[in-house]
Parts: structure tokens; C-alpha cells; sequence
């Protein structure tokens, strides 16, 4: 009986974890609202993820490679008005885990 009761307890213990699910936006980012923050994180509003208000982000403590690439990739996306595909984590706070121009993106204008 004593067994038992430890290995339910224990397996409750398990079924309150949760599994990191990778989410994905592909969208056209002139409408997102994109900032630093002031300990050198980056957050973006508004772009449809399913986080409160729309925002994801990349951690102040991510790679500073991996920031100016975000960072060049949006600038860009935003001047050609093209899409950009985003994934992001929405267990951990929706931190960005990448983020690409997919291929069959084309500029909006002419």
C-alpha cells in the first residue's frame, strides 16, 4: 500500500509539467510594434501569438548574434513589406527560438 501511494504521488508530480510546444506565426510585420528593452532584451506586440497581447520575445541574456540577426531580419522584412515566419516557445514566456523569411515570400509593393 505504501508503494502504491508514492508512485501515484509521484506521477502526479509528473502530469503537472508541460511540454515545450514550438508555435509558429508567418505574417506580414508592419503592424508589429518592436522594441528593445532596457536590461538589452527584444519584445514585439501585436503579432498574433497566442501570448497576452500578442507578444513574444528574445531574452536580455540570449546571444547578441542571434539578437542582430532578429533585429536585421524585421528591419528588412519591414522596408520590403514582406513576410517573416517566427517560431516561438510559448511555455517559456513566448521566447523567440527563430525566426526566417520563408522562401515563397514575395514584397508586398512594386
Amino acid at each position: 500500500m505504501k508503494h502504491k501511494l508514492v508512485i501515484s504521488v509521484f506521477m502526479l508530480g509528473f502530469s503537472t509539467f508541460s511540454v515545450a510546444e514550438i508555435k509558429e506565426i508567418v505574417a506580414v510585420s508592419s503592424e508589429w510594434r518592436i522594441d528593445s528593452t532596457v536590461d538589452g532584451g527584444i519584445q514585439a506586440y501585436y503579432t498574433g501569438s497566442v501570448c497576452l497581447h500578442g507578444k513574444i520575445k528574445i531574452s536580455s541574456l540570449a546571444d547578441v548574434g542571434f539578437k542582430n540577426r532578429y533585429w536585421s531580419l524585421m528591419m528588412a522584412a519591414k522596408t520590403a513589406k514582406t513576410k517573416v515566419q517566427i517560431f516561438y516557445d510559448d511555455t517559456l514566456d513566448c521566447e523567440i527560438t527563430n525566426s526566417v523569411i520563408p522562401r515563397d515570400s514575395e514584397p508586398l509593393v512594386p
